[in-house]
């Protein structure tokens, strides 16, 4: 499969091609493979977006660390793209602050300065037992005005993050339907794009439900 994404890559006059494989035959780098190794040599991108924010980690945390370990990108040659919804902030905490106990008051200090991407994500997998009903007091999504506060001098790590989406350095973007039509959305309504829409090479993971994804962000 990887040698026939390669040929129709450099060969094909064509834009779009569709792959089926079954479960467990290793598409994600059967694909990743050949179109970096295509955006390396003619300096371009690659957006993989997945349908769901699970299989979006599963493919950040495992193919692309695994791509990092094998030298055909570098650590910081990726990046993994959600919505505001899935992060943290610093500001939402603080104003939120008493909502918390003393004991999730401490947790939750600790997660702000250590946290790599500031993600809901990453304090679930750190305090597994964390009340998750307390997530809606610490959501991006959640912020009314611009995010101010910072925790022991350490800026917050989600807005940190996000403020990398357009940066034109990556060479891959992991991220998802949702955040992908979002960004056409944005677009022809005058906004800026989240994430890039015209990176390079554009793979959409499990493709048959992108239909129903899309008919529902625009409802």
């Amino acid at each position: 499969m990887a040698l026939d994404i390669a040929d129709f890559i450099h060969n094909s006059s064509k834009n779009i091609l569709f792959l089926e494989a079954p479960v467990g035959t290793g598409k994600s780098l059967g694909v990743l493979v050949p179109t970096l190794l295509h955006a390396k040599e003619h300096n371009t991108s690659v957006t993989y977006a997945t349908a769901t924010i699970n299989l979006q980690n599963q493919i950040f945390d495992s193919e692309t660390t695994l791509l990092s370990n094998i030298k055909i990108i570098r650590d910081g040659d990726k990046l993994l793209a959600q919505g505001k919804s899935n992060y943290t902030c610093s500001t939402v905490y603080q104003q939120n602050k008493t909502k918390f106990t003393l004991e999730e008051q401490n947790k939750l200090n600790t997660f702000f300065i250590e946290a790599q991407y500031g993600l809901l994500s990453e304090l679930e997998d750190r305090y597994p037992d964390f009340d998750k009903h307390k997530f809606q007091y610490l959501k991006m999504n959640n912020l009314e005005d611009s995010c101010y506060a910072t925790i022991n001098q350490v800026r917050c790590k989600g807005h940190e993050h996000r403020s990398k989406y357009r940066q034109p350095r990556h060479k891959i973007i992991v991220t998802n339907h949702d955040q992908k039509i979002q960004s056409y959305i944005n677009q022809q309504d005058g906004r800026r794009p989240i994430i890039p829409l015209n990176p390079g090479t554009i793979i959409i993971d499990e493709a048959h439900s992108l239909k129903e994804n899309f008919l529902g962000r625009i409802e």
